[in-house]
């Protein structure tokens, strides 16, 4: 039977020793170290460990264990030590090691071990040697090239294993370690970031948002930078991902709710208004809000002749099915010239060229697609012929000048629509053209703006509308001046131009010279026989300066 038995040289120089197991990070890089083993109730030191509490008189048995958050190595009376050092460790009893610098740039004084036997055993270069680790700590390890003891750490390759322990040693002597931070201070700096996206989101003005984000990821990489060197390991590349993720989720939530508001502002507004004014309204939706601005405008009011003696002969279904149609083919014209359609008010239809975006030629807009759709209800009527329903004709006043536009109404409901004067008087020349038996009317103030080349247009009359004493000269447009026009027509037209300038000018013989000869011409134009039957009603001794050839009508 044999017996085993501990010698006392073996106990004796046991004596704070310590281990120098290395452990790698899962990537290979040494970042961390167990500086205490625990052994189910026993601990167990490193060597870096040991040889710190020998050097300074603290028995191991004395330190605190506080496993999984430091390790405080207390300053006994009987110590060196001038202060408690405390040493972060996580729940495997690891330190992050706090490497001091560069193994490459020669910085660690180094002697071959040959060299060190040889001084040693050599009394008169033993001073030398002193001299040369005089205040140092001396470890003695393998540095070949080629050997298995090396290693990376988190700022060089190929660095020697040893370096670790001298990395530690370093750390307790100067009672510098890197300190972890708490999770809760780290979700607020996360919260905090995530608000401040929010708060930079909501005016969706991207350019602000991506600079936030851009400038809370820099702060968060400066943040961490300066802890490093104060010796705290804050995690910036994490933090900077969460951030990251925070934008992106921002980004794409911020994608769908606009697509939504896309598909809205689409639906509610692509029937009503040019494509051109819905992609603005999407760009800027801050626009759907109540409140106005005053802009220069030209103004569309259009109706149907005689709707109501129309809707008493036709079944229900029937009108509306035709009223659909119309409406339909009308807003169709006015989309296409860039009009907005502002409201249908039975089978009147009133609508702006100029707004929501201003176009230049707003004028010439809405003559043009106020000719377009005679046109088009002619050949209307001609479908609608062969479905027995009734002929169709639709009268239309144009006015230009400055309106209030913009969202009016409550919070609850507003509509997009133009008020003032200028809107008045486009209504009050559309239902003029029953005087005269015309279907387009415009003002001088659109008459000033159009290019009158384009356009068969004529001075029909000054008129006073109800409501209004200021004397407003009168045009007819009846096509585009590419639409040819019979030589009764232009005979016509030039009697009663000469006609109407002789009147102005009172001269009234001239005047009805030149009418009589035009409804001669066209034996049933209203205009002629009316200014004929005016000038005979006329008294030119009784005429005073101020006369200006205007008629007052007292009907809308």
């Amino acid at each position: 039977m044999w017996a085993l038995t501990q010698k006392d040289e073996f106990t004796r120089s046991s004596v704070n020793s310590g281990h120098i197991s290395i452990v790698r990070d899962k990537d290979g890089i040494l970042r961390h170290f167990p500086l205490i083993i625990k052994v189910d109730s026993l601990y167990f030191p490193a060597v870096s460990l040991s040889i710190f509490l020998d050097y300074n008189k603290v028995p191991f048995e004395k330190i605190n264990i506080n496993w999984g958050e430091n390790i405080i190595i207390p300053s006994l009376p009987e110590s060196y030590l001038d202060e408690d050092v405390v040493i972060p460790i996580d729940e495997y009893g690891n330190v992050f090691i706090p490497y001091y610098g560069f193994w490459s740039d020669g910085s660690s004084k180094m002697m071959e071990v040959q060299n060190l036997i040889r001084y040693s055993d050599e009394p008169e270069y033993l001073d030398d040697l002193l001299d040369f680790y005089e205040g140092s700590f001396v470890f003695i390890s393998d540095i070949s090239v080629g050997t298995s003891d090396l290693g990376q750490t988190t700022i060089e390759e190929n660095v020697p294993l040893v370096t670790v322990h001298a990395a530690l040693l370093n750390g307790m002597l100067n009672n510098q370690f890197y300190t972890k931070w708490n999770i809760l201070p780290l979700a607020a700096i996360i919260f905090v970031s995530g608000v401040l996206l929010i708060l930079t989101a909501l005016p969706r003005t991207n350019l602000i948002f991506y600079f936030t984000a851009l400038l809370l990821i820099s702060l968060i990489l400066y943040f961490g930078y300066n802890q490093l060197l104060s010796f705290n390991l804050f995690p910036s590349f994490s933090v900077s991902v969460f951030v990251f993720l925070i934008f992106i989720g921002m980004m794409i939530s911020i994608q769908v709710i606009s697509a939504k508001d896309r598909a809205f502002i689409k639906n509610a507004f692509a029937r009503y208004v040019p494509d051109k004014v819905v992609e603005n309204l999407i760009d800027n939706p801050e626009q759907l809000k109540l409140g106005g601005e005053e802009r220069e405008l030209t103004i569309l009011f259009s109706d149907i002749s005689g709707f109501t003696s129309i809707s008493e002969k036709m079944n229900p279904s029937d009108l509306v099915s035709l009223l659909n149609e119309y409406l339909t083919e009308m807003t169709k014209i006015i989309i296409e010239k860039e009009g907005t359609i502002d409201k249908f008010i039975g089978d009147a239809i009133l609508a702006e060229f100029g707004a929501p975006v201003m176009i230049e030629h707003h004028a010439d807009a809405a003559v043009a697609s106020a000719i377009l759709t005679q046109k088009r209800l002619r050949e209307l009527n001609n479908t609608w012929k062969e479905k027995g329903y009734p002929l169709i004709m639709n009268r239309t006043g144009i006015n230009t000048g400055n309106v209030i536009i913009g969202n009016m109404g409550s919070e609850q409901v507003f509509d997009y629509t133009a008020i003032g004067d200028p809107v008045n008087l486009a209504a009050r020349l559309e239902s003029a053209n029953k005087f005269y038996n015309t279907k387009i009317l415009i003002s001088e103030f659109t008459y000033r703006k159009i290019n009158d080349s384009l356009y068969h247009t004529r001075l029909l009359d000054v008129i006073k509308v109800k409501g209004k004493e200021k004397a407003v000269k009168v045009y007819e447009v009846t096509g585009f001046v590419s639409d040819p026009l019979l030589e009764e027509d232009l005979k016509y037209y030039d009697f009663y131009d000469r006609g109407f300038n002789f009147y102005l000018h009172k001269q009234f013989a001239e005047s009805k010279e030149h009418f009589t000869k035009a409804l001669q011409i066209r034996p049933n134009d209203y205009s002629s026989a009316e200014l004929i039957n005016r000038i005979d009603k006329l008294n030119s001794a009784s005429l005073d300066e101020n006369w200006d050839g205007s008629i007052t009508y007292k009907e809308k």
